[in-house]
């Protein structure tokens, strides 16, 4: 299988490598990955929905920061929504086994349609 060129991690791998801490699996798999991955703007929006204390808080703005200023922030417009909305169509068409997986693959297939080819969502 070919090597994707971009990584967008859905937030249930980000609350995943939280969970395991510091020498946990997912953690390490999400350092290997840094270099090619981009960060969702509806991932930080979950993840900080999520916390419950300031250094939480403080550690999910730290990604967002270290995101915005390498450029790697994913945030889909309205045309990446209208793209979603036709691929899940397709897919609900073509895939008739998959329609109950429909509503969870929003945002992962809204993140795609935004960013450029090569880039897949992670999720554990």
């Amino acid at each position: 299988m070919e090597t994707a060129k971009r990584l967008v991690f859905d937030t249930n791998v980000c609350t995943a490598a939280i969970r395991e801490g510091f020498f946990g699996p997912t953690l390490r798999t999400l350092q290997a990955a840094l270099p090619r991955t981009f960060l969702a703007s509806v991932v930080t929006a979950q993840l900080l929905a999520g916390t419950t204390t300031q250094g939480a808080r403080r550690a999910v703005l730290d990604l967002t920061r270290w995101a915005h200023r390498v450029r790697r922030v994913v945030s889909p417009d309205a045309r990446s929504w209208e793209r979603t909305g036709g691929i899940l169509s397709e897919i609900r068409g073509k895939e008739p086994h998959l329609r109950s997986k429909i509503p969870t693959l929003w945002t992962g297939t809204t993140c795609l349609s935004r960013c450029v080819p090569g880039t897949w969502v992670q999720r554990s």
